[in-house]
């Protein structure tokens, strides 16, 4: 079997290099084990391995050693190490008992330079023997800026400027946090962007500590669930087509896996095969109730059935919302949504001076200061989900939504941007 197949030649690099120094005895598999650098463009930097405590509650995990990382072989001991210890101080954790540090690359690039060949091979080989490191590891994992994002979740377009601030579920299941590197906050000349981005950066290891250390508080809400058409669906549908208040909705789709055409069916609200679990809808910023729709249920019932709450008169909301009514509309669920005038969505999208863009999750954050939503669900297994879990969990973002769209309405009004 080949090595990795990131570095196909390595092997190769490794036998030149054996054969250069009179050979170890080793094959060339072992003599990388035992030397990972052996071969590497970058083997005569200094390195600077991870610092693993063993009873770690979270790793942090930058992109490279600096200058007194060198000197120290210590990772995070600089000026950008000194400013995340501080953070993480200051959000309750033990920088040096409760926290490991790790870079993606165990050597600093040549010039510091992180576009050069060289330097690309030199991460490959060290990502090889961070995930050995971290394997079985204890807790999540702190991702300092867009490289370390990229590299975890395998998407090599995520950005830190998006993901900031967020919980985010890795391929191989743990756990990760996305905060911005300190570094890029010291590099800031603008003395007010840099107290932001500082004040920023410690508000989102707040919340990342809250979580860890079991200090997060969720808003409470009050939820009923009911499958369409039995009694209890008909009486709230028949209050909500009575009511004239403002009210959010928030479908829920089946994962493309359990589909039978391609994947991408449960974001594609035009797809034949667009599958919709329920929907949710909030009536109040703490209370609402879940609709659990049966596939095999009659479409011309369930019109019958929605059609009076959503074509009533009542100011209704999602975010994003032409998702959420085209996933209503084009399966023949109901005719039309009348009265669609809130989305807070379009509202954060005109607050926005930094052009940075808002996930729902990321407003409840910034905007609320309310711990995020989603976070801990795995959205792909909404079909496996019992009806009480679905229920709750989709509630629960209809009410972040309604409490969002007074919050964003009242910044508009003053015109105070995010």
């Amino acid at each position: 079997m080949s090595l990795p197949a990131f570095f196909p030649s390595l092997e190769t690099q490794i036998q030149r290099t054996l054969r250069r120094r009179g050979g170890t005895g080793l094959s060339p598999r072992a003599e990388m084990v035992a030397n990972p650098c052996l071969g590497c463009s970058r083997e005569p930097a200094i390195k600077v391995l991870p610092a693993l405590p063993p009873q770690r509650k979270l790793t942090a995990i930058g992109l490279a050693p600096g200058e007194l990382e060198e000197e120290k072989k210590l990772p995070f001991v600089g000026e950008s190490g000194q400013l995340l210890r501080k953070g993480l101080s200051a959000a309750g954790l033990d920088a040096i008992v409760d926290v490991g540090y790790a870079n993606l690359g165990r050597c600093r690039p040549e010039g510091d330079n992180f576009e050069t060949p060289g330097w690309a091979e030199a991460e490959d080989r060290c990502w090889h023997h961070l995930t050995r490191d971290l394997a079985g590891g204890m807790g999540p994992l702190l991702l300092l800026g867009s490289r370390p994002l990229q590299r975890f979740t395998g998407n090599k377009k995520a950005s830190v400027r998006r993901e900031r601030g967020l919980w985010r579920r890795l391929p191989d299941g743990r756990d990760a946090f996305v905060a911005l590197h300190p570094s890029g906050i010291l590099r800031e000349r603008n003395e007010e962007r840099q107290h932001h981005l500082r004040r920023q950066f410690f508000l989102d290891l707040r919340r990342m500590a809250d979580r860890i250390l079991g200090r997060e508080k969720v808003p409470a809400v009050k939820w009923q669930a009911f499958r369409l058409g039995d009694d209890g669906s008909r009486r709230a549908l028949r209050q909500l087509a009575k009511s004239l208040d403002p009210w959010f909705f928030d479908i829920e789709t089946i994962d493309a896996k359990g589909s039978p055409a391609r994947p991408g069916v449960a974001t594609d609200p035009f797809h034949p095969d667009y599958r919709v679990r329920g929907v949710a809808v909030a009536f109040g910023p703490d209370q609402g109730v879940w609709f659990e729709f049966d596939e095999a249920m009659d479409r011309a019932a369930a019109r019958e059935l929605l059609d009076p709450a959503f074509r009533s008169e009542a100011e209704k909301g999602a975010f994003v919302s032409g998702f959420d009514a085209n996933g209503l509309i084009v399966p023949g669920w109901v005719t039309e949504v009348r009265n669609l005038v809130r989305d807070p969505w379009l509202m954060a999208i005109a607050l926005d001076m930094a052009g940075e863009g808002h996930s729902l999750e990321r407003l409840v954050v910034d905007v609320l200061g309310e711990p995020q939503p989603k976070a801990g669900v795995d959205r792909t297994r909404i079909r496996e989900m019992s009806l009480e879990a679905v229920a709750e969990y989709a509630v629960r973002d209809a009410c972040c939504e309604y409490r969002l769209d007074r919050a964003l309405r009242e910044r508009l009004g003053r015109g105070e941007y995010l």
